[in-house]
């Protein structure tokens, strides 16, 4: 059956783990949950109001997280689940997640700061909006999804990037996804990314600084940009080839880009748009 209490102090599991976890309150630190150890976690959700300091896992498949905060979250293979962190006030409300295998097929909403998340790949049904800063987001392999946070001071990808999109500045609703209406509306302002880097090929993504839609369509000729020049890009380096359907808009773009070994001009290359 589910375990319900009031907070725990240790939780730990040397078998497959099924049953929802419901934590009702917080010890005197705030603390909901200390620890979470398990094996394979299969569409388990845990809720707790308060923090949460450490998940240790070798999967979770389906199922979610809703809690204030969390610690460390680690997982050795793959993690599959949707997380949902509200508490802004901490000074990170996710401080890292380090995700061995494949972070995919879920929804991340984040209050707050956030450190280093890294993961062996990442794939096109990943969202996550992160209402502050992404401190760091690196990806072994390859990388697809949806990315939103106010700041991206490092992106690092190993692999190809395909079907991406990362907005500073953006904040895609509760749907992680460009358009929508209602709680699923975006909302569009001025935001920055310090480095970001890409491995291998770049395939049908839009990395943007302050980029806005306007109309919830990326590159149909009315994109702008919130904030001028202090929604800058300030470095990209983009190994491998970047292909036609890709984009990227700032207020502000390096004055050197080079793709492939050859240095282009983001003013007359209409794969850059600088407002």
């Amino acid at each position: 059956g589910d375990i319900e209490a009031l907070w725990i102090g240790k939780l730990s599991s040397r078998s497959a783990m099924n049953a929802d976890v419901n934590l009702t309150g917080a010890d005197a630190k705030g603390v909901s949950l200390g620890s979470l150890k398990a094996l394979t976690l299969t569409d388990v959700d845990l809720t707790a109001p308060g923090n949460v300091k450490s998940i240790a896992v070798n999967d979770w498949l389906d199922g979610a997280i809703t809690a204030g905060s969390i610690g460390k979250l680690a997982a050795k293979n793959d993690f599959a689940a949707d997380v949902t962190l509200t508490d802004g006030t901490q000074s990170k409300t996710l401080g890292s997640a380090a995700i061995s295998g494949a972070l995919r097929d879920a929804i991340w909403s984040i209050n707050g700061l956030v450190g280093a998340i890294s993961a062996g790949s990442t794939n096109d049904n990943l969202h996550i909006d992160v209402l502050g800063t992404l401190a760091s987001l690196t990806v072994k392999g390859d990388a697809g999804g949806h990315f939103a946070a106010d700041h991206f001071p490092k992106v690092s990808i190993g692999g190809n990037l395909t079907d991406a999109h990362f907005l500073a500045g953006a904040h895609l609703g509760d749907d992680g996804r460009v358009g929508g209406n209602g709680a699923d509306a975006d909302t569009f302002a001025g935001g920055t990314i310090g480095s970001f880097s890409v491995r291998g090929q770049t395939i049908n993504s839009i990395i943007g600084a302050g980029l806005d839609p306007v109309d919830g369509v990326f590159k149909n000729g009315n994109d702008t940009v919130v904030g001028g020049v202090d929604s800058f890009i300030k470095s990209l380096a983009l190994s491998g080839p970047v292909d036609g359907a890709s984009f990227f808009g700032a207020g502000l773009l390096p004055t050197r880009i080079v793709i492939e070994g050859v240095t282009i001009d983001p003013a007359t290359d209409p794969r850059f748009l600088l407002v």
